[in-house]
């Protein structure tokens, strides 16, 4: 697990750079302790778009490079609700938290598989 500093700011970054990363940009400027690191996307002119007019300084197009260059604690997954369930398993195993979009996976099983992981992991989920 990625413990969350005591002092410093926690260090966050987005997965996914559709609409809805500019409200979740916005509701993380509001915080002083909040650190928005990088954004990942399949289509990293996009994340670029995203980045550059909000001071965010890193951009990636696969999330394996981002967890291993960035060492986020918080990681926001703002995909289609059918990739959640393995992306947020990638993330727990790289001992990130995770908040997640609703619905938070396709299945309850796949819940239940999420759900473990982040046991094993000593992480926190939040939708």
């Amino acid at each position: 697990m990625t413990s969350i500093p005591r002092n410093g700011p926690i260090r966050t970054v987005l997965l996914g750079a559709g609409v809805v990363a500019g409200t979740h940009i916005r509701a993380l400027k509001t915080f002083d302790d909040i650190e928005v690191a990088a954004i990942c996307d399949l289509d990293e002119p996009k994340a670029r778009a995203l980045s550059e007019p909000n001071g965010i300084p890193l951009t990636f197009d696969n999330l394996d490079a981002m967890l291993e260059n960035v060492s986020p604690h918080v990681v926001h997954v703002l995909l289609p609700p059918s990739a959640h369930g393995n992306t947020v398993k990638r993330c727990l195993e790289a001992g990130c938290h995770v908040l997640v979009e609703k619905p938070f996976c396709i299945s309850a099983a796949e819940c239940r598989s999420v759900e473990r992981a982040a046991i094993d992991a000593g992480c926190r989920i939040g939708v």
